[in-house]
């Protein structure tokens, strides 16, 4: 859609930089005061208008208003991502059509020109980056000699480095992930993914054989997608994840994080968006 399209938007996207909060202030029974409430992020609503151009009554004109009929039309389950292009940065938003509107005359018939509305509802209030990043956290392992214990050590001994990733979020907002380990050797009995940048843990207590991924998906979790957060093929996990279960996320900014496992041959692959709220 856009310009050089055959449909051709007036006046641009309305909302995609709104922000807007649901105010929990109540009154109180006294004096001018108000009770501080929990205040939580709206998502945005997103209205644009375009115009349907063709041949009037033409087979062409008819089959353009029937693929916006088909594209556009109001999804109450189903989710879609809208992506736009702002100062060369790829952004997109995850949500659902909740509004289609299609302006029918006489004087739209003759002139083979329709105006149409689409009112877009994300399914929550955050701005995404367009492009999905990835990286691989190696096996947190002594490397470059030394001991590695959880002791301090006298001043002639030299202590273990061992092996971390360096995670970005380039927006403002915490960014949820996807976790996927992938075990390539022996069944493994458990994973640990920590961020020393934030101090959150999450461990999954669970056995995982030779050649299956167990798949964590705090980015579902936090929005509420359906089906589980933590599986193996499509089987829940999330039993396994164990306390305090707090959300891993990744904070604005460099995140070194550190895995560790019993296994000895595992990959634990991280992908992410940064996140703008």
């Amino acid at each position: 859609m856009g310009e050089g399209t055959e449909y051709m938007i007036e006046q641009g996207l309305s909302g995609v930089l709104d922000s807007r909060m649901r105010v929990g202030d109540r009154a109180t029974p006294r004096g001018h005061g108000f009770i501080r409430g929990a205040d939580y992020a709206d998502a945005r609503i997103i209205v644009f208008t375009f115009t349907i151009s063709g041949v009037p009554h033409s087979e062409r004109l008819d089959d353009l208003i029937s693929n916006v009929r088909t594209v556009w039309a109001p999804t109450p389950e189903t989710d879609h991502d809208l992506l736009w292009n702002l100062i060369g940065t790829t952004y997109m938003m995850r949500g659902r059509v909740t509004r289609l509107n299609i302006e029918y005359s006489s004087k739209s018939a003759r002139e083979g020109r329709y105006r149409a509305t689409v009112e877009w509802r994300g399914v929550d209030p955050f701005i995404y980056e367009g492009d999905e990043q990835s990286m691989v956290v190696p096996i947190f392992d002594s490397v470059g000699g030394g001991f590695d214990l959880a002791t301090d050590l006298p001043l002639d001994m030299t202590g273990a480095i061992g092996l971390t990733s360096n995670l970005r979020n380039e927006g403002g907002f915490d960014a949820y992930p996807v976790i996927r380990f992938q075990n390539n050797g022996p069944q493994l009995s458990w994973v640990d993914v920590f961020n020393e940048s934030t101090g959150v843990s999450l461990r999954i207590d669970t056995p995982v054989q030779m050649g299956q991924i167990l798949v964590v998906d705090m980015f579902g979790y936090q929005r509420g997608d359906a089906g589980p957060a933590i599986h193996i093929d499509g089987s829940s996990r999330f039993g396994d994840w164990t306390q305090p279960r707090t959300p891993s996320a990744l904070a604005p900014g460099d995140n070194v994080v550190r895995f560790t496992t019993d296994g000895t041959d595992v990959v634990c692959r991280f992908t992410w968006r940064s996140t703008w709220l």
